[in-house]
């Protein structure tokens, strides 16, 4: 079954515990947000194919994403759609929901 380990507290995460704590997508940003469900500390994370970056966002004349931690996590991926970001980690899919409109930066 393929985890994740927290990088606040080093627990193990199955892919559904990483799911489920992860929220509200940042389109402009390209980044979600995390919260560990063993821990309860709260992160930025980008997720690519292949990879998991643990970071933060800041803003410096426009919001960005500043990666710190990058874990390979060959069985994670992630595609841009409609309603939000769809995410795939081993057997779980799910759809996260973009930040509304009045939470993002223009």
């Amino acid at each position: 079954m393929p985890e994740i380990v927290c990088y606040g507290c080093s627990a193990r995460l199955s892919a559904q515990e990483f799911l489920d704590g992860s929220s509200a997508w940042w389109e402009r940003v390209d980044c979600l947000q995390f919260r560990c469900c063993r821990c309860a500390a709260t992160f930025e994370v980008r997720i690519e194919s292949g990879q998991v970056t643990f970071g933060y966002t800041y803003a410096a004349g426009g919001p960005h994403f500043a990666g710190m931690v990058p874990i390979s996590v060959p069985e994670i991926g992630a595609r841009p759609l409609e309603q939000g970001l769809q995410v795939t980690f081993g057997p779980v899919t799910k759809l996260v929901e973009r930040l509304p409109q009045s939470d993002r930066a223009t």
